[in-house]
């Protein structure tokens, strides 16, 4: 296969998860949204001086590094030793507020997990495009940590996830009682572990969906023909046009 070949298959696949994730924003979007006027100027057009269509305009750290340094920048990480940055007598509290921020955090993110994973698992036919968002990884947050869930988007299973979550609770009572933490603005890094969990679900289903029609079409063969007659078929090439799919 010639170079050219390569790139434009690799161009097509880029086109189509393009295309895919705009559905996907689409059919995820919340119809019952009101959008709040910008603080700086009113407009509805978006929500803060961060838009680049506010005339208040608040300039990010790589629009004013663009602005002074021009376009062509180059960036460098340094590594420095944790005992070189933070003073002294910062170390220990520091060492000490991280750990209860992790040990949170990872309660959290795993009974979100298992909330999730049940969810999918007793779903009967397809299941919602919201279901794939930040915002549903979010909700199921607030719910294992025994707050109230915020969202107004009707398309969220809100209901079923609020069953599924009481069910796991009485079959495994120490789910009933949620993480809690003493440290502040943990929300800020349960969000950014919800765009990661939603980020690998998506990859789940999207990178691995070739593979598992493959073996599924493997499976369904070697039900209808014998085990020497399928031994034999496995050693053709089986290729898939997974666009019309």
């Amino acid at each position: 296969m010639s170079t050219g070949t390569l790139s434009e298959n690799r161009n097509e696949a880029n086109a189509q998860r393009q295309r895919g994730r705009s559905v996907r924003r689409q059919n995820s979007t919340n119809p019952n949204f009101v959008p709040n006027p910008c603080p700086h100027c009113g407009s509805l057009t978006h929500r803060s001086s961060r838009s680049s269509e506010c005339p208040f305009h608040s300039q990010s750290s790589k629009e004013l590094l663009r602005e002074k340094l021009g376009s062509k920048i180059e960036y460098y990480t340094r590594k420095c030793l944790f005992d070189n940055v933070v003073k002294p007598q910062y170390q220990a509290i520091l060492r000490e507020k991280v750990n209860l921020l992790c040990q949170y955090l990872r309660s959290v993110i795993v009974r979100t997990q298992i909330l999730a994973n049940s969810f999918f698992i007793t779903t009967d036919g397809p299941i919602p495009a919201v279901c794939f968002d930040t915002n549903f990884f979010y909700s199921l947050t607030q719910l294992v940590r025994g707050e109230s869930v915020t969202t107004t988007n009707s398309r969220m299973p809100i209901q079923d996830i609020r069953r599924i979550w009481e069910d796991l609770k009485l079959s495994h009572p120490s789910l009933a009682q949620p993480p809690t933490s003493t440290l502040s603005r943990t929300s800020d890094v349960i969000t950014e572990a919800c765009v990661v969990l939603a980020t690998s679900y998506v990859n789940n289903v999207t990178l691995n969906f070739e593979n598992r029609v493959k073996y599924f079409l493997k499976f369904k063969i070697s039900q209808k023909f014998s085990v020497s007659y399928y031994a034999k078929c496995e050693k053709l090439r089986i290729s898939l046009n997974i666009s019309s799919i």
